[in-house]
Formats: C-alpha cells, structure tokens, sequence
C-alpha cells in the first residue's frame, strides 16, 4: 500500500484496491452512517462520474449494508467551492441531524437491542 499525503500519488489499483477493502469492512462493521469528505473519493467508491455525484444523503448505496451514505464538502482549506468554515458548517449540521434521525429509527433500536 501507497501512504501520502496526496491523492495524486495513488494509482488507479490503489483505489480499486482500497475500495474493495471499504466496502468489506462497511459490511462487516454496519455502521449507522458513512461520510464521505468530497464527492471525487465517492464517485470512485461508487464508480460514478464526479459530476453525477451530489451532496448530501445518499441512503443505502452498498448491497448488503444497511448503512447510510452522505457525501459532504471536502474540507481541505483549498476547496474553493466552500472557502469559510461558516459555508461548511451546514454540512455538519446535517449529518448530526441526520445520525439524530437514523438513531431514532426502528432499524437502530432493534439493532442495539440484539448487540
């Protein structure tokens, strides 16, 4: 495996690599809600083009997962599309609102009970 700080040193075996090894590990661990910080990291997660890709919540996108996808902004200083942490915040404020309600569906509670 490749280690850096930067997603230009990884070749595309990396990431098919690496998909492969997220997707096992979402699987095994079912988490309520996976985040994705950028929508190029989820567009090679899901094979889509980087301009399909929308943020916000996704639902469940991975067979045999019960868990939630939300792509929010990529958080680097460098993105221009949201140059403020004030023009970011509201993609935290939507992802804890969105784990609130997840956390509150019967899904979750059954969950818990039989962990």
């Amino acid at each position: 495996a490749v280690v850096s700080t930067q997603s230009g040193h990884y070749g595309r075996d990396d990431f098919e690599d690496g998909v492969g090894r997220l997707k096992d590990k979402i699987r095994q661990f079912q988490p309520l809600l996976v985040v994705f910080n950028g929508k190029s990291i989820y567009a090679k997660f899901t094979g889509q083009k980087q301009k399909d890709v929308t943020y916000g919540n996704h639902g469940k996108v991975l067979e045999g997962c019960e868990s939630t996808f939300y792509v929010m902004t990529n958080t680097s200083p460098i993105n221009a599309h949201f140059p403020t942490w004030e023009s970011r915040m509201a993609f935290f404020t939507e992802v804890v609102g969105l784990r609130d309600d997840l956390k509150r569906s019967p899904y979750f509670k059954e969950r818990c009970r039989t962990a």
